[in-house]
């Protein structure tokens, strides 16, 4: 069980924890799948730690904290699920069907769509950051980013759980898709619903502002990324591959962190 959490780790980031056991051990496959949401919060230590460290030494207005902040988390990750965003973006405007549209290395070359959803995607999270209010509410902001962190990542999950490979001839990365189903889902909720809880808790006991109507929102919103994504990725390509997970996880994240940065409902949200 260890060496299957350092595994998701070390798929999911550059964090050297998990870079001796990256390879998937045979029959510990799905198991590496229910990792996904707890890797997600170490994902998630690394960008609350830097947005918290220059908030205390910048001024109350300015934004290099957020901006600091969206660098960490595509960094500590090595960029991968970007052009992984990218290279699906690019898939998907191609003029090819089914997976043959899949056939293009992003890490070589990103083309105009790529291009374009990568820098809008850093865009919108940057300002979602930004309005989190992160020098007034340090807990509101550092839970916003790991819930972000932890249900993007239970969004691949369940895209992988309803969905098929997309390459007939199989991949390298076919393990993410074939050996996760209901069984894996079902426990990868344990971490989802603590995080979701605890941040609730957070709420109900006057440490964030972020409200339990948001946080419930975010676990909607990424359930919805993973079911759209699913059937989009299914009528475009004919299924998945780790590229259009890594491209999941992104939307997610991004979806999970504007939520958060939005006053919703206020008068539901008020701390009792």
């Amino acid at each position: 069980m260890f060496t299957s959490l350092l595994t998701a780790i070390g798929q999911l980031c550059i964090l050297p924890v998990g870079s001796r056991f990256r390879k998937v051990t045979e029959g510990r496959e799905g198991e590496v799948l229910v990792f996904f949401p707890f890797a997600g919060l170490l994902v998630g230590i690394v960008p609350a730690t830097v947005l918290v460290l220059t908030s205390l030494v910048t001024m109350s207005q300015s934004l290099l904290p957020a901006a600091l902040a969206v660098a960490a988390l595509a960094l500590v990750t090595g960029g991968a699920n970007l052009v992984s965003l990218a290279g699906t973006a690019d898939a998907a405007a191609s003029g090819k069907a089914g997976a043959e549209a899949l056939d293009g290395d992003p890490a070589e070359r990103i083309g105009a769509a790529g291009a374009v959803a990568v820098g809008l995607t850093l865009l919108v999270k940057f300002a979602a950051l930004a309005g989190l209010k992160f020098q007034t509410d340090r807990p509101g902001a550092i839970i916003a980013i790991f819930l972000a962190a932890a249900l993007s990542r239970w969004a691949a999950v369940i895209l992988a759980a309803y969905s098929e490979y997309a390459r007939p001839e199989g991949g390298e990365d076919e393990w993410m898709v074939r050996y996760c189903g209901a069984r894996e889902l079902r426990w990868s909720l344990a971490p989802v619903t603590t995080l979701v809880a605890m941040a609730v808790i957070a709420w109900w006991a006057g440490v964030s502002t972020l409200g339990w109507l948001q946080v419930v929102l975010v676990a909607i919103g990424c359930l919805a990324v993973a079911y759209f994504a699913s059937l989009y990725f299914e009528k475009r390509f004919g299924g998945v591959t780790g590229r259009q997970l890594g491209a999941a996880i992104e939307v997610a994240e991004t979806v999970a962190l504007v939520i958060c940065a939005m006053p919703v409902a206020v008068g539901l949200n008020a701390p009792r």
